[in-house]
């Protein structure tokens, strides 16, 4: 009785035997929401589906919402998602503060709820590391008077998040910011990756507490500053019905890039549901399209049994890799053949990837070339494979 557990624990078996792969697999799915269900209600859900130029129309398939878009996002598609292009590096450029384009979000249930979570998928184009606003949920929208009660935004290098820290000035009753960061806390640029930001609110105690997830992963805080007198933010969350995409409720710090499928939840995504969400949602935004493996020469492999010494291959990725390098491995059915490194340059205009190498696979012999598969990973990102399953292999 020296090492006893600290938690909780239901549902103990013991079984005669060896439980199979797909067992314990069945098992988790089966039982998986009743111990970390999702969020329990979604209060928005940003639907680009008829979005044009002329109409400029986003509604939402869960509660009743007030949206306006405001200046002329243009659109675009990502394996059959919409999704808006709120400024570029050039437009924000010429015009210093991108505050044209933005979508104003009005939602009287964003009040009245104590916990809420934030979902996107979002593409950084900040190129000339400016602070740009993602999201920010806001007391009222729109000049001087507009009170900022949690904004998210990136630079270059960090992830911030802006709130309140419960304290106020002397000078004017303006509640102070707390300026939480994220160091390194950011995606390669011209990358889609997931985003997820928590907001829980104690009233008893008047704070806040926040979380930050990118890519399935909870960010570690790097620094908090609180910052005297900040008029841009308030605490008065009972008034906080405003909630502003690609923009801050002042209109100061404008995002540079790319969002698609904006979620608000009722309540706390747990970590296992985010890391589920980011899994099962990867695969339609950095896919991979024009896939060839050819002999080096460029010639078809031969469908029978052959030994080669080398494949060429070439693919490209709809986004950015994490590094100069990507990691491949080559299958012949489930037999892993060869693993290594292959060169990939990167296009800032198609925001593409390509993805093109030698792979020296070293004398393998393969019995039947239509089981060949590549697979390509970021390396930089968990390693992740960004084709999905085999399946959807060569």
């Amino acid at each position: 009785r020296t090492y006893g557990f600290i938690g909780d624990i239901a549902e103990f078996r013991v079984y005669d035997g060896i439980l199979e792969q797909n067992d314990v697999t069945a098992k988790h799915e089966a039982t998986k929401t009743t111990y970390y269900p999702v969020a329990s209600t979604l209060l928005f859900d940003m639907d680009l589906s008829s979005y044009t130029a002329e109409t400029k129309t986003v509604t939402s398939s869960a509660g009743t919402n007030t949206i306006t878009v405001n200046g002329d996002p243009s659109l675009g598609t990502v394996n059959g998602k919409n999704y808006l292009t709120f400024a570029t590096p050039e437009y924000y450029t010429a015009n210093e503060q991108s505050t044209d384009n933005y979508i104003s979000v009005y939602n009287d249930s964003f009040a009245s709820q104590k916990e809420l979570t934030f979902e996107f998928w979002a593409r950084d184009n900040n190129s000339i590391n400016k602070y740009c606003t993602m999201f920010s949920l806001a007391t009222r929208t729109g000049g001087n008077e507009s009170a900022n009660v949690q904004t998210f935004l990136m630079s270059s290098e960090n992830a911030y998040m802006v709130r309140p820290s419960g304290e106020k000035t002397e000078a004017d009753n303006t509640e102070q910011a707390e300026i939480i960061r994220y160091k390194d806390a950011v995606s390669a640029r011209g990358t889609w990756a997931h985003y997820v930001v928590t907001r829980k609110y104690d009233e008893e105690a008047a704070t806040y507490s926040t979380s930050f997830y990118l890519n399935g992963v909870l960010q570690s805080v790097t620094s908090v500053t609180n910052e005297g007198k900040y008029k841009a933010w308030s605490k008065r969350s009972a008034n906080s019905k405003y909630l502003s995409i690609g923009n801050d409720a002042t209109r100061t710090y404008g995002f540079i890039g790319d969002i698609a499928e904006f979620k608000v939840y009722e309540g706390i995504l747990s970590a296992e549901n985010v890391a589920e969400k980011y899994e099962s949602e990867i695969a339609g935004y950095l896919t991979i399209s024009d896939i060839t493996l050819t002999a080096v020469d460029g010639s078809e492999l031969p469908d029978d049994e052959s030994t080669i010494t080398s494949f060429k291959a070439s693919a490209t990725l709809n986004g950015r890799l994490g590094t100069a390098v990507a990691l491949y491995a080559i299958y012949e059915g489930d037999e892993l053949m060869k693993l290594g490194l292959a060169d990939t340059t990167y296009d800032a205009s198609s925001k593409q990837t390509t993805i093109a190498a030698t792979l020296d696979v070293s004398n393998v012999t393969y019995a039947d070339a239509t089981k060949i598969k590549l697979f390509i990973w970021d390396s930089l990102i968990n390693a992740k494979p960004i084709m999905g399953a085999k399946e959807q292999g060569l």
